[in-house]
């Protein structure tokens, strides 16, 4: 049934293409065997290339989360993607979330598609991350799940990657809300990615691995459902990280690009031919 199912509620975009988005969060999930519900905060117009447009969605999020609520279980979690509203809605939907908060909660904040039309500034990640982090509760965790450039807009300016100095970076993140920041390497530009998990007391390497040539779509939002996944199955906030890491770097030679694309999709080999 249901309702003995763990359930994850994903705030996100629809990317038609189905390399990441809602699609991508409930293609993950589902392996974990994680009861999704889903909605929608922006709509696109691309293909597994190019991100040509990104619109709002048709129906306010506030008016569906509050018809899912009844049939929420006590404990639950949320994914935060893409988002396309204007912030006075997101303000109104957090302010009913914070009445049903879920236990754990990502984020995966997105500046826009990595081809094509860009989406949000510093600015708007900065008001997107206080909206978010003001419906925390002291003992449920809120984690945001950046890329080291979306890390920069909405941190203190960072003077290296050791412990101290990120932890102090982070600052601005832990006064909005967030309980940990996952600061991912994926899209530096050294021979290493290096993912770090980030308190406001403690920093440690979650992973460490060689850059690959092949970039496939749809990572983030791989990584912040496989965390949700792992922390709804009761591992720790950081094990979650780190297994969702070592599961991004097992399916990654999987990766595949559709007949006339040429940016590889994540899996696609295992189900398409």
């Amino acid at each position: 049934m249901v309702a003995r199912k763990h359930t994850a509620l994903c705030f996100s975009g629809l990317d038609p293409s189905g390399g990441a988005g809602l699609l991508r969060d409930l293609s993950v999930l589902n392996d974990h065997q994680i009861h999704v519900m889903a909605v929608l905060m922006s709509e696109t117009v691309q293909s597994s290339d190019e991100c040509k447009e990104i619109q709002g969605p048709t129906c306010a999020p506030a008016t569906i989360f509050s018809t899912l609520v009844p049939f929420l279980p006590e404990v639950w979690g949320a994914k935060f993607g893409l988002l396309s509203i204007p912030i006075d809605e997101l303000h109104q939907l957090m302010k009913l979330l914070k009445q049903f908060p879920p236990r754990f909660l990502i984020w995966d904040p997105i500046m826009g598609p990595t081809q094509g039309v860009a989406h949000h500034n510093a600015e708007d990640l900065k008001e997107i991350a206080k909206s978010i982090g003001s419906t925390h509760f002291f003992d449920h965790d809120w984690v945001i799940s950046p890329n080291l450039n979306e890390f920069k807009f909405l941190a203190n300016p960072i003077d290296s990657m050791n412990a101290e100095d990120l932890i102090r970076a982070s600052k601005p993140i832990f006064d909005s809300g967030f309980t940990n920041v996952w600061l991912k390497g994926g899209h530096g530009s050294s021979d290493v990615i290096d993912d770090y998990w980030i308190s406001d007391k403690e920093c440690h390497l979650i992973a460490s691995h060689p850059r690959s040539q092949i970039k496939p779509r749809g990572t983030g939002c791989y990584l912040s459902s496989s965390w949700l996944a792992y922390r709804l199955g009761g591992l720790s906030a950081f094990e979650s990280a780190r297994q969702a890491t070592l599961d991004l770097q097992n399916i990654w030679t999987l990766a595949d690009t559709l007949p006339k694309s040429s940016r590889p999709i994540l899996g696609l080999k295992k189900n398409y031919s």
